[in-house]
């Protein structure tokens, strides 16, 4: 039998999303290890992650599209520990200011840590209608 131990992971941050970053992230540690580990739009995405999507990446978002499937890109990047310390020290700056800049400076905090990502895949799934929606439509047609 195999003796090894699933990993267990510690929340450190979670970074939100919201319609203007259209990604979240999770900063999470498991034993000394720190990861940062984000889920995105694929146009964002793009960006964030350290190498341009190779073919097959672009054929399965093409692909997954085509079907009507809302595509999600993740990414992970290893968190050095003296990033990690100045990083959470400026967050807890940005989320204290107390004037307009405040999202903008969390905003552009958040965008440190979720940059030079590594590619992990891509999922993709069907994004159902609510119950009420077709009928709602219907009503609306009608009208």
């Amino acid at each position: 039998p195999d003796a090894r131990e699933e990993p267990h992971f510690r929340v450190l941050h979670e970074l939100e999303f919201n319609s203007d970053r259209k990604r979240m992230s999770v900063i999470v540690k498991s034993g000394d290890e720190v990861l940062c580990v984000t889920k995105g739009a694929d146009n964002i995405m793009a960006d964030l992650i350290d190498r341009p999507f190779d073919i097959d990446t672009l054929e399965h978002l093409t692909r997954f599209s085509q079907q009507g499937l809302r595509t999600l890109v993740v990414g992970l990047r290893k968190v050095d520990p003296v990033f990690l310390k100045q990083w959470q020290n400026d967050m807890r700056a940005a989320q204290n200011t107390v004037d307009s800049s405040r999202e903008s400076k969390i905003a552009e905090v958040a965008a440190r840590i979720e940059a030079g990502l590594t590619l992990v895949g891509v999922t993709a799934v069907e994004d159902r209608l609510q119950d009420d929606v077709p009928r709602a439509i219907h009503i609306m047609k009608e009208a």
